[in-house]
């Protein structure tokens, strides 16, 4: 029954929300390819010549379509085919963002606990807020807003 529930919530979805889970589910995978195969400065590089310009000018309407492209990830990152990490899905949100115009930072960060190993995090912040990831546990230590 969970394959019905879950394609009668894809039906449900506004036309738009649906091209943004797609891209989100072609996206997460290649950026992990990418990143295994020519490493994180080279993905960026990649990814950044496909940004896009800013098409309003309203915080408030930018913040909700920030929203809405961070629950499509978000749920293609939970339900597709690829189960990428943190540092995956932080990247194509910031692409699928940067792609409508709206700039955002990757951070990185170490929990702020000490434990025996390390582990650190990534996540995308937009206005101030952080997107995806509960960025609360985790001490900034690099931003990237063209990372």
């Amino acid at each position: 029954m969970r394959i019905g529930k879950n394609l009668a919530q894809l039906l449900a979805l506004p036309a738009e929300d649906v091209r943004l889970l797609y891209a989100a589910l072609l996206m997460l995978p290649v950026t992990g390819v990418l990143l295994r195969t020519v490493g994180y400065n080279r993905t960026v590089k990649l990814l950044s010549q496909f940004r896009g310009r800013s098409f309003c000018s309203d915080p408030v309407m930018e913040m909700i379509l920030a929203q809405r492209v961070t629950r499509m990830v978000s749920v293609a990152s939970r339900h597709g085919l690829y189960r990428p990490g943190c540092l995956r899905q932080s990247l194509v949100l910031w692409w699928m963002l940067g792609r409508r115009g709206l700039s955002a930072e990757i951070r990185f960060g170490v929990p702020k606990v000490s434990s025996d190993k390390f582990v650190g995090h990534a996540w995308v912040e937009y206005q101030g807020s952080s997107l995806i990831a509960p960025a609360a546990m985790f001490r900034a230590r690099s931003n990237c807003s063209e990372p």
